[in-house]
């Protein structure tokens, strides 16, 4: 639709409103910008009543032409922003960090869903009752997308049994989840990039061992042990894992073990 002739209406109006309400009857650019509304009038009834506000500010007999001008500019405006739009010129470019499905929205109220922000947005104590509380009551809350990134924030939350339990949580989701538990991932973090390797493995297990094994040479303490442990969901990370055992000490070695140990019993 185009709707060049609103925004004439709207300009003229204005120009109208600063040079002056008492002249607007022999202001012919107006006028013509009021007659050229008439065909898009027929099309719509919003379009009819901006058109019929426009015409009365034009009547030698308007009471108040001041205020129907304020009221007809203001129609205009709502009008236009309800039917714009936002263009630029090249190639359409995805929006970075949103790959793969992270889940739906859902029409939660605001008296269930506000305690739940509050509670990982906050500090101190009561939160841990709060949501799980919540997730007893009303576990399709935390299906929201919205709450995910909160959900992922969570795994580093300074307490413990409130991370090991979201943890929980998370790891009865979908490869939608992903990209969150690697963003801004760090090797040499601590407990809460751990948690995102058990998640990683729970949901998305060997799909996931390019980035183990990337991760791998970076990762300090607890981390190295998790992601070492990751590697033992894909049969192609033996060797890998006899050189670790080999080479690595105390809970690295454990961890190649165990991952050998792992895929000695899927053979069988």
């Amino acid at each position: 639709m185009n709707l060049n002739v609103v925004y004439e209406l709207r300009d003229r109006l204005k120009t109208a409103a600063v040079a002056g309400t008492g002249l607007m009857e022999e202001d012919f650019r107006l006028r013509r910008a009021v007659e050229q509304m008439a065909p898009l009038a027929k099309t719509s009834p919003v379009f009819a009543k901006v058109c019929q506000m426009a015409e009365k500010t034009l009547v030698s007999d308007c009471d108040s032409r001041t205020a129907m001008v304020l009221d007809t500019l203001a129609l205009v405006d709502a009008v236009l922003c309800t039917q714009g739009g936002l263009l630029k010129e090249g190639q359409w470019k995805e929006i970075p960090g949103r790959e793969g499905k992270q889940g739906t929205s859902h029409p939660v109220p605001y008296s269930l869903m506000a305690p739940v922000l509050e509670a990982f947005r906050g500090t101190g104590s009561g939160r841990y009752a709060v949501l799980r509380d919540a997730h007893d009551a009303s576990p399709e809350i935390f299906k929201d997308y919205r709450l995910k990134q909160l959900m992922v924030r969570a795994l580093g939350d300074s307490y413990g049994e409130l991370a090991d339990m979201v943890a929980k949580w998370l790891k009865e989701e979908d490869t939608g989840l992903v990209p969150l538990l690697k963003q801004d991932f760090d090797p040499a973090g601590r407990r809460e990039m751990v948690r995102r390797v058990e998640i990683l493995e729970a949901i998305a297990g060997k799909e996931e061992n390019a980035f183990y094994l990337e991760m791998l040479p970076a990762a300090q303490k607890e981390v190295k042990e998790a992601l070492i442990r990751a590697l033992r969901h894909e049969k192609a990370n033996e060797t890998v894992l006899e050189e670790l055992a080999k080479t690595e000490k105390g809970a690295f070695k454990k961890a190649a073990l165990y991952g050998l140990e792992e895929m000695k019993k899927r053979s069988v």
